[in-house]
This record gives C-alpha cells, structure tokens and sequence, in this order.
C-alpha cells in the first residue's frame, strides 16, 4: 500500500501540472493576439516598410475595427501628414493613407517650390542636418584675393533627404549617405540661388532657431556679397 501511494502522489502532480499548463495555455492563447506595432516612431510621410514592425501579444479585448493589426495590411501604407506613430504603438487607420502622390509638396507653403542642393556642389555637413529642420545659405566669393562672405537666403526649411539614387533617407536610418537635400524656397529665389551658384561658393548652415515652426525663407537683399539691382 504504501508502495502505490509513492507511485501516485507523483503521478497525480504530473497530471495536474499537465492539466494547469493546457489550461493555461488556452486561456493565453484565447485571451492574446499578435499583432504588429511600430519598431521605432515613425514620422508623416513615412512609407511603411517590414523593418518598420514588430510583433506583439496583447489582450484581444483591447483591439477594434479601427486599428490594422496584419502585416499585409501596413506594409506600403503611408503615415499622414501631421501624423506620428510612436515606437511601440498600434496601427489606426485614421493615422495612415494608402498613397501620398508629392511628399516633399505636402510640405510647401504657397508660392513656394522644392529645391534640390546636391551635397557634392556646395559646403555641407550632412550630419547636422535632418528633414523639418532650417538652413541659412551663405555666398562666398573671392573679391581681388580677399574672401567675401555673406548669408544670401534665411531660413530654408529641409522637406526631403536623398541618398544617390533618389531614395528618401528617413530619420532613424544612420547608414544611407545623404546625397540631396530637397528645401522649401520661394519661386522668385531660385533664379537667384542658380546664379549664386556659378558666382561662388555656397554653404549650408544650421539656422540659428533651426527647429522653428510656419517660417518662411526669406532672401537677404542687403547680402554684401550677391550684386542685388538698386
């Protein structure tokens, strides 16, 4: 008897820790779902990619109708202007549009068109500088063997960055090497920044407020340096 009692009292353990598992292993599985989040925040205009998810398991209780939850349903999905996703957060479907056709245009102000400065022509530290952030543009030219050097355009607001091929380069990713930066300009200054072109050397700068918000770019016309007609 007292042999049958060993062999038991683990027998039962066994099938009752069996038992607590299928339990609650239902009950988990029943009550959690995975879904997918966002790997990093993710800011407007930003086309949704598979390195922009990540899974995980919440109560199926807290989810409903608005939020998109399935890999297929995110991917190639953009993020709305004056929208941002954080790291983390689920995916509504009012935060997301299934094409922006001009995403630098999105963020123009009337009267005003994108400018593409290629890194290569001008000064630049491209470390320093990231979309939604203001530039100044300087003018440096060499007047009898003695540099001049001015700010000929304030306040240019950076709406895209591109590596080589044209690819947007979003915030988060450190190893695409910028190639373009696209700006906000006023239509009648392009004329004179093409001229400053060829006239000198063109840095960009950081503005000194480079994280203000509604400024538009604003032409210095008593510049030193760029001949401005009197």
């Amino acid at each position: 008897m007292k042999k049958k009692v060993i062999w038991i009292v683990p027998a039962l353990c066994i099938l009752a820790s069996g038992v607590f598992a299928y339990v609650m292993k239902e009950r988990y599985t029943d009550r959690y779902v995975k879904v997918c989040v966002a790997s990093h925040q993710l800011v407007q205009r930003t086309r949704i990619g598979e390195e922009d998810l990540e899974e995980m398991s919440v109560p199926k209780s807290i989810l409903n109708s608005d939020i998109l939850s399935e890999k297929e349903d995110l991917i190639g999905k953009y993020v709305k202007l004056s929208c941002q996703i954080p790291k983390g957060s689920f995916f509504y479907k009012g935060a997301l549009d299934s094409e922006i056709p001009d995403l630098a245009g999105t963020l123009l102000m009337k009267d005003q068109v994108s400018y593409d400065i290629y890194v290569n022509e001008v000064r630049i530290n491209t470390g320093s500088l990231q979309r939604g952030m203001y530039t100044d543009i300087y003018l440096t030219v060499d007047d009898r063997q003695k540099p001049l050097s001015d700010v000929l355009i304030r306040n240019c607001r950076i709406i895209g960055v591109y590596d080589g091929s044209g690819k947007q380069i979003l915030p988060y990713d450190r190893e695409s090497r910028t190639q373009i930066l696209s700006v906000a300009l006023e239509k009648g200054d392009v004329t004179v920044l093409n001229t400053a072109l060829h006239m000198g050397e063109i840095t960009v700068l950081p503005a000194s407020d480079p994280y203000q918000n509604g400024t538009r770019s604003e032409l210095n016309r008593e510049c030193e340096v760029y001949p401005f007609p009197e």
